[in-house]
């Protein structure tokens, strides 16, 4: 597996490693680093937490700064998904943009279940 050379966080927030040919987010690093290559091919790494995305960014920054990590620490933070498995999972809220008679823009979520 390659090494990284930088850790930084890319223009949609999410930690990414790179050296001079490979950039990928944190998340998928550390899956591929456990789990193998093979594992994520045509697949999407999912954050478990959903909306609690800066705590598992800290927690995954914290399993990448150790030299040993388990698999079950990377379960509990992330799971392997196709793309069709990963949009239900999104899609389970339904993203509004709305904009009032006053001109007032608001971005929400609403739980599909409710």
């Amino acid at each position: 597996m390659w090494k990284p050379k930088k850790i930084f966080i890319n223009d949609k927030g999410y930690l990414t490693v790179a050296n001079s040919r490979h950039i990928m987010k944190l998340s998928r690093y550390l899956v591929i680093l456990k789990y193998g290559k093979k594992a994520v091919k045509n697949k999407q790494v999912h954050h478990r937490l959903g909306f609690k995305f800066e705590d598992i960014e800290k927690q995954l920054l914290d399993l990448y700064n150790r030299e040993e990590f388990s698999l079950e620490e990377i379960d509990k933070l992330l799971c392997i998904l196709s793309p069709e498995e990963h949009n239900e999972v999104h899609f389970k809220y339904y993203k509004l943009n709305k904009t009032f008679e006053n001109g007032y823009k608001a971005n929400y979520y609403i739980n599909k279940e409710v």
